[in-house]
């Protein structure tokens, strides 16, 4: 499937996402034609797009603006339901993404679904921050009781994120994520290595 190639930046939360935000501000990584949030990210920087999982991860932050909700079609009637506010956000239905095949694991982690779904946006150049698969702490040092982030599960995304990197890769994507500690920017091409 050709793409228009657009540049993207995914948002995540983890420890790192602290370093990378006066590279944001700097303009230092660049113009990005659509900015996703991941979770609790949504309240570091300002997005477009605002992927979370499920009806509680809507109020563990308040976001910067007002991100359109990329959300499982359930999830979504169940959040309004519950959360009658959140329908003051436009919403984009995980279910009608282009997406890759399921053995990927691509609809299994809010993260990568905003990599989908910045691919269905046009993306060719994906930037990943704050992307740590390691560690029970947010970018701002919050942890929730209810994530369960053990070395496990961080396990269980990286093969997902390698899964789904094997086959962007194969569509032209290029997905980079980039780590910045101690002023220095580290870029990993996710190449379906272990990121």
């Amino acid at each position: 499937m050709a793409r228009p190639g657009k540049r993207a930046a995914v948002l995540c939360p983890g420890p790192s996402l602290a370093s990378a935000l006066p590279e944001l501000r700097a303009g230092r990584l660049g113009d990005f034609d659509h900015v996703i949030a991941v979770n609790r990210a949504a309240a570091a920087w300002p997005a477009d797009f605002w992927s979370i999982w499920d009806p509680e991860s809507f109020g563990d932050v308040q976001p910067l603006g007002r991100p359109a909700i990329i959300m499982a079609r359930q999830h979504w009637q169940t959040l309004l339901a519950e959360r009658p506010e959140a329908g003051r956000h436009h919403s984009v239905m995980r279910d009608d993404l282009a997406h890759p095949p399921r053995n990927t694991g691509w609809d299994s982690w809010s993260a990568t679904v905003a990599v989908v779904a910045a691919w269905n946006l046009g993306a060719t150049d994906i930037r990943v921050l704050g992307c740590d698969l390691e560690g029970t702490a947010d970018w701002d040092g919050a942890r929730l009781d209810r994530h369960k982030r053990e070395p496990e599960r961080w396990a269980r995304e990286a093969d997902a994120w390698t899964l789904l990197i094997n086959w962007l890769r194969i569509e032209g994507v290029d997905v980079i994520r980039e780590r910045i500690t101690g002023g220095t920017a580290v870029r990993q091409r996710l190449t379906g290595d272990r990121a």
